[in-house]
């Protein structure tokens, strides 16, 4: 794993701890047989049937650098206006600590929007995929920077043996080098465009990676691009290197009208 600034150290850290405290009770529910059967949406056909770049709209309420930055009271309504506005799949932040964002707010937006639901976390343990699970999400994010080797392995064939998809993200040639290394092989590959070492954002990480991604992993991957997204000029920007999705969540919960915000991307989008 990489040096991480203080601020990721310290989410890794609560990470740890919410874990050991099991301070969402959600997360160590027992796996019934109906969150077994049940059967998933798949943000990867949804991406794949997509006309032009599509996108997968965040429900985001603070990050680290931002602070507060939209205030969550229905997530169902705030959901459905961001399917409203064109969004084929919803992120959806839990981690509570630095981003104020839960596994119940999750099973909110899963309980009324029929678009894939993807679970965005700092996944490290085997039970944090058990909490996306019980709560209903269809795929989950991935940091490869966050994990060793053992663990991305271990967790991608976890979450495929419950059908959960993984979005795994990478920011730079030694996270696909890992990729390539562990022998999975992912349906979806997002690229970060803040580095986590010092949380800058620069739209140029994808243009550089987006090629080396089809390159490794062939035409049928679908490559979404992640952070720094904020207009529909930077998706024109990003398109132009064959990307197939941006995840999007500061721009659009910033505005007074999210579903106008997802629309002015995703119109961009199909240009």
């Amino acid at each position: 794993m990489k040096q991480f600034n203080n601020v990721l150290n310290n989410i890794l850290e609560d990470v740890k701890h919410r874990v050991k405290n099991k301070h969402q009770s959600l997360e160590f529910e027992a796996v019934s047989e109906k969150n077994l059967k049940h059967r998933r949406k798949s943000l990867y056909q949804a991406i794949r049937s997509d006309e032009g770049v599509s996108i997968i709209a965040e429900i985001k309420p603070k990050s680290p650098s931002k602070g507060a930055i939209r205030k969550v009271e229905d997530g169902g309504s705030l959901a459905n206006q961001l399917v409203e506005g064109g969004a084929v799949g919803i992120s959806v932040l839990t981690e509570p600590s630095h981003f104020d964002g839960s596994l119940s707010l999750l099973k909110t937006v899963k309980d009324v929007v029929q678009t894939p639901v993807l679970a965005k976390d700092f996944f490290l343990y085997r039970k944090q995929i058990f909490g996306a699970l019980t709560a209903g999400a269809d795929a989950i994010l991935l940091i490869v920077a966050i994990n060793t080797l053992n663990s991305l392995v271990e967790l991608i064939q976890l979450s495929k043996d419950y059908g959960i998809e993984t979005l795994v993200e990478v920011h730079d040639e030694k996270d696909l080098e890992m990729i390539v290394e562990s022998g999975v092989s992912p349906q979806l590959i997002g690229i970060n465009n803040r580095d986590l070492r010092t949380f800058q954002t620069d739209l140029r990480v994808t243009e550089k990676l987006a090629p080396l991604v089809r390159e490794l992993f062939g035409s049928e991957i679908v490559v979404v691009s992640e952070s720094g997204i904020s207009s529909g000029k930077d998706v024109i920007r990003l398109k132009k290197h064959g990307i197939d999705a941006l995840l999007v969540g500061s721009a659009i919960m910033e505005t007074n009208s999210p579903k106008k915000k997802v629309q002015e991307l995703q119109e961009a989008g199909k240009r």
